[in-house]
């Protein structure tokens, strides 16, 4: 390169205006004097040393492939392992997901055809559409200028659910007065039952839907891995390479409310995704550098796919409704992407539903069957036994007999058959025929014995420094532990949408409120001890899970309202 302060070289070939000097200024920069107005100037840099010289473009191409490298590394390290429980094992085990991750299948209702000319007929009843049912493709139709969209495909399917949405939208009317059936179930259609691959291949947008238990959150996590991997096409059948984008709608929904009390929620937009992925990465993974348009450039490039968990847990029906609408902004804003949504089904209905159903096809996960049920116990003896005992041919033989005995056991017996019905069920009864006790045959049974059994953990820490400092305030049994936790429970159930997660101050203040009452401990000790409680039972016990720095919440759901209808004072409905 030139010298600062000498004309670059090139300027002799290409001059500059008149009145306009070019020189090199210092290493990557060069300077430019005199008169420049209205005036050209055009600048090349040659590589003396006839080297690939990097442009701006080259560097920034650069910079983006070593962020999303080291996003995706993040994701792995983030989701790539499952906590197992293990009676035999003095703490919870962390697996690879993928070892003990068994393959949901789902029932959908397929719209067909004539589903799609009936939604559209209603429409042109009203006067919002003029419809040919001849044509194979609503590929322009004459609308309502009101009614006008872009940046949809124009499939008469898409064009449907789209009008209905906006139908919606833009009347006072409700659901009540317009026929709903092409946008939840389909009309006159028959379930068919697919694998989730087979189902993802189906539909840009999936709204998955499952009972407690059900596996939807490990579903999205193993989905984040996948595409994270680019295992796509090996897993799952699809010639994808996608960026995996996790959202926990509990999470998006209090990034809303904050715009909202600092008044900046003015409108539901779509833009509020890509702050909110900027935002909360930042916070969980303050390791990662990212540019600060990365979600932003990925999403308006189509290259997403976006994992939206758990819209049931936005528990206030407002705030659920309002978080529907900004998703279904999302997906009208980024279509091209993939989506796909998880809930229970009581998250996803009324509003929920008539917001989110025009966009994405609805799908239901079934029970296990037999063949799951096999899988499953296989997966999981297999990855218990080997994590503890290393992975050899004897290791494995042990695993499979363990395997075959719990499954003769479930099979042997109809009513412990139906309980089977779920991954987490179904983990649950692996727990307690690993302790060699007979299965349960309610539910009820089977969560008592779980939770005894996760409390169990604590008897077994091997006298660490925060065990050994709580003993000397007392021995606490099992019975102890339960009504400290039971009341705590029933807390947060009644806590509404805030009462899924919570601090850790939070949570210290109503376990020492639990040791006032129950043992009489006065201030400071019940304080104390409530954060040694806290400490242990989070580490060893697996009940209460550190989600992140400092926020905790029940391992899962289930068992807070398990514990909740068990506290005294409970409300009838929980009984």
């Amino acid at each position: 390169m030139s010298d600062p302060g000498q004309p670059l070289k090139d300027s002799a070939r290409n001059p500059p205006a008149p009145g306009a000097s070019v020189q090199a200024a210092g290493p990557g920069s060069v300077a430019v004097g005199g008169s420049v107005i209205n005036s050209t100037i055009q600048i090349s840099v040659h590589n003396e040393r006839n080297q690939p010289t990097v442009t701006s473009s080259e560097e920034s191409n650069r910079v983006l492939a070593e962020a999303e490298a080291a996003y995706r590394q993040h994701i792995v390290e983030r989701f790539g392992k499952l906590t197992l429980y293990s009676v035999t094992s003095d703490a919870p085990l962390a697996v690879d997901l993928e070892r003990v991750f068994v393959s949901l299948t789902v029932t959908k209702r397929q719209r067909n055809a004539g589903d799609v000319t009936e939604a559209l007929r209603q429409l042109e009843e009203r006067g919002l559409i003029r419809f040919d049912p001849s044509r194979s493709q609503q590929s322009g139709p004459t609308a309502d200028p009101a009614m006008a969209l872009t940046g949809f495909g124009t499939g008469k399917t898409a064009l449907a659910g789209l009008l209905l949405e906006k139908y919606h939208s833009l009347t006072s009317l409700g659901a009540a007065s317009f026929p709903m059936a092409f946008a939840t179930k389909g009309v006159g259609a028959e379930p068919v039952t697919l694998s989730v691959s087979d189902a993802l291949r189906s539909a840009e947008c999936l709204a998955i839907i499952g009972a407690p238990g059900a596996g939807k959150t490990t579903l999205l996590k193993y989905l984040a891995l996948t595409f994270s991997r680019k295992e796509a096409k090996s897993r799952l059948g699809l010639e994808e390479h996608r960026l995996p984008v996790f959202v926990a709608l509990r999470d998006f929904n209090r990034f809303l409310s904050n715009l909202d009390k600092q008044g900046k929620l003015v409108a539901l937009s779509p833009l509020h995704l890509p702050r909110f992925l900027d935002e909360h990465t930042h916070e969980v993974a303050t390791h990662v550098a990212l540019p600060e348009d990365f979600f932003a450039r990925a999403l308006s490039r189509k290259e997403c796919v976006v994992l939206l968990d758990g819209l049931d847990e936005v528990a206030d029906p407002l705030q659920r409704g309002r978080t529907a609408e900004t998703v279904a902004a999302i997906i009208r804003e980024y279509a091209g992407n993939r989506f796909v949504l998880t809930s229970r089904p009581r998250g996803f209905e009324s509003e929920a539903r008539q917001r989110l159903a025009p966009f994405c096809s609805e799908c239901t996960i079934r029970e296990f069957d037999q063949k799951d049920r096999t899988e499953f116990a296989r997966s999981w003896y297999t990855a218990v036994i080997t994590e503890r005992e290393g992975d050899n041919k004897t290791s494995r033989a042990k695993a499979e007999s363990a395997a075959e005995d719990l499954l003769r056991a479930i099979h042997a017996d109809a009513r412990i058959t139906t309980l089977a019905s779920n991954p987490l069920l179904l983990s649950i009864l692996a727990l307690v025929h690993q302790k060699g006790v007979g299965l349960p045959q309610r539910r009820a049974e089977l969560y008592d014995e779980c939770t005894q059994m996760l409390l169990g953990y604590w008897d077994q820490t091997k006298g660490g420094e925060a065990a050994r400092e709580l003993a000397k305030y007392g021995d606490l049994d099992r019975g102890d532990k339960r009504a400290l936790l039971e009341p705590v429970a029933l807390w947060l159930h009644e806590r509404g949408e805030s009462g899924v997660e919570v601090t850790q101050n939070e949570l210290a203040a109503q376990i020492a409120l639990q040791f006032q009452k129950l043992f009489g401990d006065p201030e400071p000790q019940s304080s104390r001890r409530a954060q040694l409680f806290l400490r242990i039972i989070a580490e060893r016990a697996g009940l209460l899970i550190e989600r992140e720095n400092g926020v905790y919440a029940f391992a899962h759901l289930t068992f807070q309202e398990y514990l909740a209808a068990r506290a005294p004072g409970r409300p009838r409905r929980l009984r």
